[in-house]
């Protein structure tokens, strides 16, 4: 019999796993492939000096001669210099969008030899897409794990890695999320700890990870005001139902309009006339962990 004074508390990866499906749950819009595949069209694989790439590199203590999965490679901004360092690379994705513009990159950059590409997603039998356990030194999921079964995506990648998996969540509030201006219009924004979901899961699968965090800088651009109110609006309203907070549609759409009256400016460097971004860039980080299988 359970002791009535006992608190219940998540004690397997499984327990953890039903509390990710939960908050997942509460996101409003599911982004599919169709929605990737539209995004595809305004990515690049070009990345700044010390940028986020280079610190999530350093992070993966690649080895010469190691080969990689790239899970969720997007448009390469790993692969890319992953491939260009000599190593080579598997870049899975489940966006045929991303993985099209990936592949020019790589036939531009003359990387046919090292480079592989693949479709494929978080919920498919890795297995039968033709991969095995211990496939690749290093497995990477950068920005990427996009899935209700989190135990599910690291066990996979634990599975394929033969040395080394390194991933990146969210620290803090959602990237897309301008905490910023939600707090400032009324919202009690708190963290999502999605990191501490990875840790506790790979704790339970006997693995030991290390952690760090990388910063990174988003600058928004807006072709009107009335583009950048859209995004905000919405954001807020997504926000409103995760956060089971309520404030009343007429006054929500009032105060994001004045806080975006109050940090919009000119956008000096935009090749569209009238172009308009934030005073200051957006701000987020990413918590990164990686681990030596054991």
């Amino acid at each position: 019999m359970e002791d009535a004074g006992c608190i219940a508390v998540p004690r397997t990866a499984e327990d953890w796993n039903a509390l990710w499906h939960q908050k997942q749950s509460l996101h409003s819009t599911a982004h599919g492939a169709d929605y990737w595949n539209a995004r595809a069209r305004t990515y690049t694989t070009k990345d700044a000096p010390n940028s986020y790439t280079a610190r999530f590199l350093e992070a993966a203590q690649l080895r010469p001669g190691d080969t990689v999965l790239d899970m969720g490679c997007g448009t390469g901004n790993l692969t890319i210099p992953v491939a260009k360092a000599g190593h080579q690379v598997l870049a899975a994705d489940f966006s045929s969008g991303m993985l099209a513009k990936l592949e020019a990159a790589v036939q531009e950059s003359g990387l046919q030899e090292r480079v592989r590409t693949l479709q494929l997603a978080w919920d498919d039998d890795w297995e039968a897409a033709g991969l095995h356990e211990g496939q690749f030194d290093v497995c990477f999921a950068s920005r990427s794990i996009a899935t209700e079964d989190l135990l599910g995506a690291l066990s996979k990648l634990d599975w394929a890695a033969r040395r080394r998996a390194c991933i990146t969540l969210p620290y803090g509030v959602s990237p897309r999320t301008d905490d910023r201006m939600l707090k400032e219009i009324g919202f009690d924004v708190q963290p999502s700890y999605d990191g501490a979901y990875a840790l506790a899961m790979l704790s339970a699968l006997g693995q030991t990870p290390s952690v760090s965090h990388i910063p990174t800088t988003r600058t928004d651009v807006f072709a009107s005001i009335d583009e950048a109110f859209e995004r905000y609006h919405r954001m807020a309203v997504e926000y409103e139902r995760v956060a089971c907070e309520h404030i009343p549609e007429a006054d929500l759409a009032t105060r994001v309009r004045a806080w975006l009256d109050e940090n919009l400016v000119s956008a000096a460097d935009a090749s569209a006339p009238g172009a308009l971004t934030l005073a200051r860039p957006r701000e987020s980080y990413w918590t990164c962990i990686c681990w030596d299988k054991r």
